[in-house]
């Protein structure tokens, strides 16, 4: 039965009666790793879709009573679960135990919030690697601080730094476009240091004592690791800056795909362990963007 219930949500998982089969298999003990992997993928991909809907609640309360998710899943079930109790239908009461679940995943007081997420990697010899990262960084650090109405925290991960952005709603400027151009000029100064390649997306994330987590950091994430952005740089050695943009990043008022610098923006195909999806790269120097590793 768990065969036929994940074969027909591979074909209907996001339509809105898939809400019962998703609720039903995740309040099943006896999954095996892999099918709570994607059992738990695919009930975050129908929330992408119906999360602002009252009946979330029958798919958010299953998911997160798992204990089994992993640290990556379980972050994007808390960010969802943050997500439908702030924008919850008007008029719908507050569910106890969705609350009392949250809770107990450590999100009590979480701070929900949309905003853009910028995920590094460089492209620097092994000898002086760390000092190179630092130079790096403090280019992308300085651009960062010329921002004007945008708050911004950042974490290391490994050689790269995660940034979370938080612009001035009221001030939807292509923000974007403005950051990119500022950081390739402070990166011809430190050419010598190496190169920069850098993720965009945008989406909602949570803030806990965690750190930031959700979603949209997990897709910033999947795009950073992926073959084009990887090879970008090995292409041109010489470029100082590879950035690749999420579609839905591209396509919103922060990027403006009028804006003048979306001319030096190439449409890709990413796939990435679980997905396929549309984004858009630019490599200084380099007029076409790199094919993906075979």
């Amino acid at each position: 039965m768990r065969a036929l219930a994940l074969d027909w949500l591979r074909v209907h998982g996001t339509s809105r009666d898939a809400q019962f089969v998703l609720s039903a298999l995740l309040a099943r003990r006896v999954l095996r790793p892999e099918e709570v992997r994607e059992v738990a993928r695919l009930a975050l991909d129908w929330l992408r879709a119906h999360g602002a809907h009252a009946w979330a609640r029958h798919v958010l309360r299953p998911l997160l009573e798992r204990d089994d998710l992993g640290r990556e899943l379980l972050a994007e079930a808390v960010a969802a679960g943050e997500e439908w109790r702030r924008t919850r239908p008007a008029g719908e009461r507050p569910d106890r135990i969705l609350g009392e679940l949250l809770e107990r995943h450590g999100s009590h007081g979480t701070d929900v919030r949309d905003c853009i997420v910028l995920v590094t990697d460089i492209l620097a010899p092994t000898a002086g690697r760390t000092d190179r990262a630092r130079v790096l960084h403090d280019a992308l650090f300085r651009s960062l601080g010329r921002r004007e109405g945008v708050i911004w925290d950042s974490q290391l991960t490994g050689d790269g730094e995660l940034v979370v952005l938080f612009p001035d709603e009221a001030r939807r400027m292509p923000l974007v476009p403005d950051l990119l151009r500022d950081l390739e000029a402070e990166l011809r100064d430190h050419a010598a240091a190496g190169g920069l390649r850098v993720t965009l997306h945008c989406g909602v994330v949570a803030g806990g004592r965690l750190g930031w987590q959700g979603e949209a950091i997990m897709a910033a994430q999947r795009l950073a690791t992926s073959p084009v952005l990887r090879t970008a740089l090995r292409e041109t050695p010489r470029s100082p800056l590879a950035a690749l943009v999420s579609d839905r990043l591209f396509t919103s008022a922060y990027f403006g795909p009028d804006h003048p610098l979306a001319e030096r923006f190439h449409p890709v195909t990413v796939t990435t362990k679980d997905r396929v999806e549309k984004a858009w790269i630019s490599v200084i120097g380099q007029e076409e963007p790199p094919a993906p590793d075979r």
